[in-house]
């Protein structure tokens, strides 16, 4: 137990005192346990980015492995003259031989020179967009994600 008032020193070198009031709440204090306590320092990013032409049918993107990731982020911008159409999508496996994939967002229409983010909302081992338009137009899809 402290007998006297702890004198601290800021950055900028004021001096500040604690109280009895500090002390008596430190003295009781008892920390949340280490398990909901994390400090998450030093995040992998990891960015990757195609350009793709649509047609009048929905086609898909080779499927990202996004099971690691803690937050994943797909922008899509629509870089040509026509509307589009594009939705997320997961699978538990990588093709849909395997076993299918899943619609994981409603279908987002993309004017010509707007963009737009999907965030995946159920977790699915392997995430991919569906795009298609009524005449062809060309997109740019940045996927980004961190650990």
């Amino acid at each position: 137990m402290l007998t006297q008032s702890p004198k601290i020193y800021t950055e900028d070198e004021k001096m500040i005192e604690v109280g009895e009031d500090i002390l008596n709440w430190l003295e009781s204090y008892t920390p949340p346990p280490l398990g909901t306590n994390v400090n998450m320092v030093g995040r992998k990013f990891e960015e990757y980015e195609l350009v793709i032409t649509t047609s009048s049918s929905f086609q898909y993107t080779n499927p990202f492995d996004t099971s690691q990731y803690s937050t994943v982020t797909f922008f899509v911008k629509n870089t040509g003259s026509n509307p589009a159409k594009v939705r997320l999508q997961i699978s538990p496996k990588q093709t849909e031989v395997d076993y299918g994939y899943v619609d994981d967002s409603p279908i987002v229409n993309v004017g010509a020179g707007e963009i737009v983010a999907l965030v995946p909302m159920i977790f699915g081992k392997y995430t991919r967009i569906a795009y298609k338009s009524d005449i062809s137009t060309d997109l740019e899809i940045i996927m980004q994600a961190h650990i």
